[in-house]
């Protein structure tokens, strides 16, 4: 091999190295900002518009509560009535949400903006065990899929405001962990 090559491919592996550690950075440093911003009722309404984004929640909410069931990081998950209750909150609000979960969002953005308020302050205050329990799980907290999951989970708790469910037992109960 010649000195250019082996330089060449020298500057390759920098450069890769280099753009990933950047998008690792701007990765958590997004999904960190995003968790203090207010929910942008809009642009939910605008993401529910795909009849995936409905079955993307489901799925992550799903794979959260099963999780939280087996692990239980608050210390009560574990008892078979929680889960039970969970499923059953998560089937009444994706029943409720019938065929227009962006126009009920919309039509609660008050009251969905007013619920999120706390959810921010519940979030920062339980984020560092939130993230050692997505550790547990084998998911990445600053990763895609830690991204998603803490989104979906943001997203659930504005679909319950929304579809009118029993938010003030959901919070109580804990159904949006961390954001409550």
């Amino acid at each position: 091999m010649t000195n250019i090559t082996i330089w060449n491919r020298r500057n390759i592996l920098t450069a890769l190295a280099a753009s990933s550690l950047g998008k690792f950075w701007t990765t958590t440093a997004s999904a960190q900002q995003s968790s203090a911003e207010p929910i942008n009722v809009g642009a939910l309404a605008e993401r529910l518009r795909s009849p995936s984004a409905i079955v993307r929640i489901r799925i992550d909410v799903a794979f959260f509560h099963s999780w939280r069931s087996e692990i239980s990081p608050r210390g009560y998950e574990h008892e078979p009535k929680w889960g039970e209750e969970a499923a059953d909150f998560s089937q009444a609000v994706f029943t409720q949400l019938g065929a227009s979960p962006p126009s009920l969002v919309s039509a609660a953005s008050s009251e969905v903006e007013e619920f999120d308020k706390l959810a921010v302050s519940s979030f920062q205050q339980n984020q560092p065990s939130y993230r050692d329990f997505l550790v547990k799980i084998g998911v990445d907290p600053d990763g895609q899929a830690g991204g998603r999951i803490q989104r979906s989970l943001r997203d659930f708790q504005a679909l319950g405001v929304s579809a009118k469910a029993d938010v003030k037992t959901a919070r109580e109960r804990s159904f949006f962990w961390p954001w409550c």
